[in-house]
């Protein structure tokens, strides 16, 4: 974060976003080898004795890792490893990261940057934190109404189950 920041004051957004991206998307790539490398051979004997774990490792998609990735002031460590212990492919790991750290990288970056020159850009600083705060509300909300949504189906199988013993 704080060196997004100061990417964002010395090159200005738009040249502190692509210098960030660049650099965090390499890093992040850098790990996930090593990790992948050290790790994923001890991690898939626990994956295939865990029903849980072999199913989350299906959702290992070059479209699943772009999400993770998308999300602002995420943690770069624990999205890494995740995707370094699944079945993801190098290929698909390098495409999600690549895409999913620009939106992250360029909010990171913008916020920062407004941050420090908060004089000059604070109603662009309020707007920006304003849409974060609706996005993140926003998918809380789905979020949320998902899991309701599962818990009412549930009830209505076990409602029909019930009445077809009866």
């Amino acid at each position: 974060m704080f060196i997004s920041t100061a990417n964002g004051v010395l090159f200005g957004v738009a040249g502190g976003t692509v210098v960030s991206w660049v650099a965090e998307t390499i890093g992040v790539i850098i790990s996930f080898f090593f990790m992948r490398t050290l790790f994923r051979n001890k991690a898939k004997k626990v994956i295939e004795k865990s029903k849980m774990l072999s199913k989350l490792d299906h959702y290992s998609t070059w479209q699943a890792m772009t999400l993770a990735r998308a999300v602002p002031y995420s943690p770069n460590g624990l999205v890494t490893a995740l995707g370094a212990l699944s079945r993801i492919s190098y290929r698909d790991y390098i495409l999600g990261c690549f895409i999913g750290k620009l939106p992250s990288v360029a909010c990171e970056v913008l916020v920062g940057h407004d941050l420090v020159m908060m004089e000059e850009h604070s109603m662009r600083l309020t707007i920006v934190l304003i849409v974060i705060a609706i996005v993140y509300g926003g998918l809380w909300y789905w979020h949320r109404r998902q899991q309701a949504k599962k818990v009412l189906h549930k009830i209505a199988d076990d409602l029909k189950d019930g009445e077809g013993r009866s």
